[in-house]
């Protein structure tokens, strides 16, 4: 087996197109971001594979078409998992060609980016999928073309097609339409998910999520997820914030000392200690009184506590007009209980 590579960074839809011209068998690994590798057999294409978008295992699997154990299984037991699938009836032929078909297209889209990237050739290097369907590199690149033209005319802005996305708080508009595909990915813009990430969770492939979310995009239902707010600086060369100075509280300053030979001014004295039931009792009537202050009890004057209060006590026929209205009250609220 050899491995050609290049020194400088060449266009890999080129290369593509020198390799399958010359009916080479391998891998072409593509370098870059995301990148990927596109298998060969004679010529065709056979498999791309990239970071950013599922592999035919992820889409019969996530998709619920064939259980995880199953193609776990399949994968270990080293013979080609694709013939060995449809062999044991887990699969049929026409399945496992549109699934992998599918996913060729979808991931030679990011493979085959229109930028120079470097590359380098694995001559005889095949996929443990094993030979399934293949594509011309020709109508490879052209669809491929095509797919890019459909991006710029849903959205023009590529935003959304690396970072975190959210979906918006509230609707741009009064009403609206959207597909399940669409609904199922905005409930899953939690502004931790890229692109790539919702579409391995939903299942389906990196394009068709890619396309959608543009869409959503510009019809303002998702946008790119803010970067993260920068922390309060810190001192320069402390690498933390400041600390309060010692016998200080945070958010208080210690109070300023007096020059030396400066004559001290007058001392407020310190006022005198309120019992506990008057502090209570103004708390009360702060949370209560609905805001308004209660005056009378505002101007009553401090005592000790077991002292008598002097002034005058009210006559008595008014304190027993006072005794005998508040037990009418109070007896015609236990009655309203």
């Amino acid at each position: 087996m050899k491995t050609a590579r290049t020194g400088k960074a060449v266009l890999p839809r080129r290369t593509l197109t020198q390799l399958a011209g010359a009916g080479e068998t391998g891998a072409l690994h593509v370098e870059g971001e995301p990148g990927g590798i596109v298998y060969l057999t004679d010529g065709w294409v056979s498999y791309v594979e990239s970071p950013a978008s599922p592999g035919v295992g992820e889409l019969l699997t996530t998709s619920g078409r064939l259980p995880g154990q199953v193609w776990e299984a399949a994968a270990a037991s080293g013979d080609e998992v694709g013939p060995l699938l449809v062999a044991q009836g887990h699969l049929t032929q026409g399945e496992l060609e549109l699934c992998t078909l599918g996913a060729i297209y979808d991931a030679a889209f990011f493979v085959l980016s229109p930028a120079p990237v470097r590359v380098r050739f694995g001559a005889g290097e095949r996929h443990p999928l094993g030979p399934v369907c293949q594509v011309d590199a020709g109508v490879l690149g052209r669809e491929l073309t095509r797919r890019r033209r459909l991006l710029d005319d849903a959205h023009p802005s590529s935003d959304v097609d690396t970072g975190p996305l959210v979906a918006v708080p509230r609707a741009p508009v009064p009403r609206l339409v959207l597909s399940g595909a669409q609904w199922e990915l905005i409930v899953h813009c939690d502004g931790q998910r890229s692109a790539t990430d919702l579409a391995r969770l939903v299942g389906r492939a990196g394009y068709t999520t890619l396309l959608e979310l543009r869409r959503l995009a510009a019809a303002g239902l998702v946008t790119a997820a803010p970067p993260d707010e920068p922390q309060a600086a810190a001192p320069p060369g402390t690498g933390k914030p400041p600390e309060p100075k010692a016998g200080t509280a945070a958010g208080t300053e210690k109070p300023a000392e007096p020059k030396a030979g400066a004559t001290p001014g007058p001392t407020a004295k310190p006022s005198p200690p309120v019992p506990r039931r008057a502090t209570n009792s103004r708390r009360a009537v702060a949370a209560g009184g609905g805001g308004r202050t209660n005056q009378t009890e505002a101007r009553l004057p401090r005592r000790t506590p077991g002292q008598q209060p002097s002034g005058p006590d009210p006559p008595p026929a008014f304190r027993d007009e006072l005794d005998e209205a508040l037990l009418t009250r109070i007896r015609s609220g236990l009655e309203a209980l």
